[in-house]
C-alpha cells in the first residue's frame, strides 16, 4: 500500500508522467476563420482517408478541394494529398502536422508557418459514416457496372453529419468534379443538402432526397440529380 501511494504522489507531482491519450480526429472539422472572411473550410476524416473543401460562401466558388490518406501517432499527423482540385499534374504531397488541443478543438502550424485553429463539427459516427466508392450507376434507364480497375474512381466520404464526394484520377492527382455539404436521415429517407458543386455553383442550397438502403457493404439510393433527372446509384463501402 505504501508503494502504491508513493507512486501516486510521484505521478501527482509530475515525477512520473503517463503517455498522452491518442487523439481521435475522425469526423468533421471546421477551420476557425476571421469573422469577416466569407471562406468556409471543412475537413472530413475517416479511419485513414480525408477530404477537404474550402468554399467562398458568398459565391459558392470552390477555392480549394482535395483529399488523400493519413495516419495519426499520438499528436503527430502524417498525411498525403493524392488529389487536388485544379492541379492535373500534382504528385502526392506528403505533410506532417503536430496537433495541439483535444478531441473538440485543435491547432497546428503548417509547414509554411501558418497557425490554424479548428473546431469539431461531429465525431464521425453513424450508419453512413465511412468511405464509399460508386460501383453502379443508372444510364439510359439501366443500372450499369462502373469499372473498378484503373486509376479513375469516384469516392464519397461521410461523417456523422457531412459528406463530400470527388471523381478523381489517383495517378495524376486530377479532380474531375467534387461536391459536398450536409446530410440528414428521416423516416427512411436520406437527403443531401448541397453547399458546393464544382460543375455548377448555382446548385448550392439544393436538397436532394433519396430512398435508400444499406445491405452489407452496399448502399443503394434512388432519387434525382441536381438537373432533375432520375438517378439510381450503388456505392460500396471501402475498407480503409
Amino acid at each position: 500500500m505504501r508503494k502504491y501511494c508513493f507512486l501516486l504522489l510521484l505521478t501527482y507531482f509530475g515525477i512520473i508522467t503517463t503517455a498522452p491519450a491518442q487523439l481521435d480526429i475522425r469526423g468533421a472539422w471546421l477551420r476557425v476563420q476571421h469573422a469577416s472572411s466569407p471562406v468556409k473550410t471543412v475537413a472530413l476524416f475517416g479511419d485513414r482517408v480525408f477530404m477537404e473543401s474550402e468554399v467562398d460562401t458568398a459565391t459558392h466558388h470552390i477555392v480549394f478541394a482535395g483529399g488523400g490518406t493519413y495516419t495519426l501517432h499520438g499528436d503527430t499527423l502524417d498525411g498525403q494529398f493524392l488529389y487536388q482540385m485544379g492541379d492535373e499534374t500534382m504528385q502526392p504531397a506528403s505533410f506532417q502536422l503536430v496537433l495541439k488541443g483535444n478531441d473538440e478543438e485543435l491547432s497546428f502550424t503548417t509547414p509554411d508557418g501558418e497557425t490554424q485553429r479548428w473546431k469539431r463539427i461531429d465525431n464521425g459516427q453513424g450508419a453512413y459514416a465511412g468511405t464509399w466508392r460508386i460501383v453502379q450507376h443508372q444510364q439510359n434507364g439501366q443500372l450499369r457496372d462502373i469499372p473498378q480497375t484503373g486509376d479513375r474512381k469516384t469516392l464519397k466520404l461521410l461523417t456523422g453529419t457531412r459528406f463530400q464526394w470527388a471523381a478523381v484520377n489517383i495517378a495524376t492527382g486530377q479532380v474531375f468534379a467534387t461536391g459536398g455539404g450536409t446530410y440528414s436521415v428521416s423516416n427512411g429517407q436520406y437527403t443531401e443538402h448541397i453547399e458546393f458543386f464544382s460543375r455548377d455553383s448555382t446548385r448550392a442550397g439544393m436538397s436532394l432526397p433519396f430512398t435508400d438502403e444499406i445491405k452489407g457493404d452496399l448502399w443503394y439510393h434512388k432519387g434525382k440529380t441536381t438537373k432533375g433527372d432520375p438517378n439510381f446509384e450503388v456505392w460500396k463501402r471501402v475498407e480503409e
